[in-house]
């Protein structure tokens, strides 16, 4: 098995055990036992089992990303931000569907503020700074991903899983509409 395999594989079975017992209950044993290979070689690829979190977590991430992109295609800026906002909290709770665990996976990296994941984070400010570049949108880059951060706060894991999903998915919408609505406004 090469060394990409066995990283690949050990991620596979992390994530699914992760997903059904939780990282709690979890152990490096069980991930080397599941994946077929001795506990010393999971070390060989991640120091711990935070190390596997984050990674996954990251994935996730990504994925994340990856919709929200897709979902702000063809759009004005106004309108592509508020797309984004609303895919942002739809692909997290397709994600939470994964199993009893799979929040405890979404935003675990440590030390990591709540709100947006980087990669989130990033494509929000690349998009209100191309808004603002052409004019549709009026306002600072820097606070106004941080009052957007704040203003999703209660759409981010882990408190985002208290909702239902029809609920969060309307809430996720009405919040984006009075987020990017606003930052149309005109510069003070």
């Amino acid at each position: 098995m090469t060394e990409a395999t066995r990283k690949d594989r050990i991620l596979i079975v992390a994530d699914k055990l992760f997903r059904h017992y939780g990282p709690q209950k979890t152990t490096m044993a069980d991930i080397a036992r599941e994946a077929n290979v001795g506990v010393g070689s999971v070390y060989l690829d991640f120091p711990s089992k935070e190390a596997i979190l984050y990674e996954l977590s990251r994935k996730r991430g990504r994925t994340v990303a990856s919709m929200m992109v897709s979902a702000g295609e063809g759009s004005r800026h106004p309108e592509r931000l508020r797309r984004m906002l609303e895919a942002r909290v739809v692909a997290l709770l397709i994600l939470a569907g994964e199993g009893a665990h799979a929040c405890d996976i979404v935003h675990c990296a440590p030390k990591q503020p709540p709100g947006f994941g980087d990669e989130a984070r990033e494509l929000i400010r690349a998009e209100i700074e191309a808004g603002v570049e052409s004019g549709e949108l009026a306002c600072e880059v820097d606070p106004t991903v941080r009052a957007i951060e704040a203003a999703f706060l209660a759409l981010s894991p882990p408190s985002l899983f208290r909702f239902e999903r029809g609920v969060a998915a309307e809430l996720a919408e009405t919040v984006a509409r009075l987020v990017v609505y606003g930052a149309l406004g005109s510069r003070r």
